[in-house]
């Protein structure tokens, strides 16, 4: 409990990268795990990425993994230089389903708050380092967790993965809050729900395009 996983900004982050069994939930960058694992957080690090940001050094199954029960975790935070970089992991192939950036999983894993992250893109917003899997996911009935915040500075960047910006799966995974994310240029959806997950909450959709005008004083 009560741990911290790299500090307020990227002075103070790890670069976690190049973890290699193939065994999930191992190898990955950081294995969050187990009940009564609660309220730590991991923030302002590096993971997937060599130690410029620039190039993937990729852990082989995800970025970040949480279950097992793991609760009132935080990935991120609120403020703006709270979020990891989280992008370039899984390999060639992923498991089916599989989120290579963030996977949460497994009955009781909840009440975890993914926040302020960048999923995809590089260290310096220059290129796209997707992770071959979806960018973020839930599975096996975790539950109650927000993805976002309250407001788009809690936002979480998830571009160019492999898959869908954020995937829930399962019956039993349901009741998560996915709130002010940016999502684009993913494989696959921005939501994509299936097997009956969120309690078969179809997931969002566009039905109008508009434009938003500042004007200044």
């Amino acid at each position: 409990k009560y741990n911290t996983i790299g500090g307020v900004t990227r002075d103070f982050g790890n670069v976690i990268s190049g973890n290699r069994s193939a065994d999930f939930p191992y190898g990955c960058g950081v294995l969050v795990i187990g009940d009564g694992t609660q309220f730590n957080h991991v923030s302002a690090n590096l993971i997937g990425m060599d130690a410029s940001g620039l190039q993937a050094k990729r852990n082989q199954t995800c970025g970040v993994v949480i279950g097992g029960g793991a609760q009132y975790n935080v990935i991120g935070g609120a403020n703006l230089t709270d979020g990891n970089f989280i992008s370039g992991n899984g390999v060639e192939d992923p498991l089916e389903g599989q989120a290579c950036g963030i996977h949460l999983f497994g009955t009781g894993t909840s009440h975890n708050l993914i926040s302020g992250n960048v999923i995809g893109p590089n260290a310096a917003h220059s290129g796209l380092i997707g992770n071959r899997g979806h960018g973020i996911g839930l599975y096996a009935g975790a539950h109650h967790n927000l993805i976002g915040g309250e407001s788009f500075r809690e936002a979480n960047e998830i571009v160019a993965n492999e898959g869908a910006a954020v995937f829930i799966s399962g019956s039993a995974t349901f009741g998560n809050l996915v709130r002010y994310n940016m999502m684009r240029d993913n494989d696959g959806l921005g939501i994509d729900l299936r097997d009956t997950a969120q309690a078969g909450l179809l997931p969002p959709q566009i039905t109008r395009v508009g434009m938003l005008y500042a004007y200044g004083m």
